[in-house]
């Protein structure tokens, strides 16, 4: 077993194969940009006038959220469903607003967890600028070349560092040392 901080999602000691790495992150619930957390909060209050279209682009900006958001629809697949749902837009639809406030309204946030990590913060932050850029870049990208799902690729681009994101935000000791080497 891993020695782990006060908090026991952050890693201090490498764990021994990708699969406990992967069993150790599935077990966490993916933390969310203060800023998402805050938005999330006043479309909730504001559930009745809420927009899709604008939730679903509060969603695309934040790639642990819109991780959280296609993992979940997943791991919640009815057996009927014959094809994935990869456009935030159609998750949103395929669940329902109220189902998807009561699952992701009040989610932890980056901020809060790596409060005693700065470095790690800006590191995660850092990554997920990179993403967000990236993905505004595929999408741009999608429509000069006329793609038929702009919004697939675009979300497939802010995943693309995923898993850069996870490992500062709970293994952030291990993930700067990384870097260092």
């Amino acid at each position: 077993t891993p020695i782990e901080s006060d908090d026991m999602s952050l890693l201090t000691t490498p764990l021994p194969s990708v699969d406990a790495y992967v069993e150790h992150f599935s077990r966490q619930p993916l933390p969310v940009l203060r800023h998402t957390a805050n938005a999330l909060e006043r479309h909730r209050a504001a559930q009745d006038s809420v927009d899709a279209r604008a939730l679903a682009a509060l969603v695309l900006g934040d790639p642990m959220l819109t991780m959280t958001l296609l993992t979940h629809l997943e791991k919640h697949r009815r057996r009927a469903q014959n094809h994935d749902i990869t456009t935030i837009d159609r998750a949103i639809m395929m669940m329902g607003l109220g189902p998807f406030f009561d699952t992701f309204g009040s989610p932890p946030t980056l901020e809060n967890q790596l409060a005693a990590h700065p470095h790690a913060l800006a590191g995660a932050l850092k990554v997920i600028g990179r993403a967000r850029r990236a993905a505004h870049y595929a999408h741009d990208w999608a429509i000069v070349r006329h793609d038929l799902d702009v919004e697939e690729i675009t979300v497939a681009t802010l995943l693309r560092e995923a898993a850069e994101i996870v490992c500062w935000a709970f293994a952030p000791t291990l993930t700067a040392q990384i870097y260092a080497l």
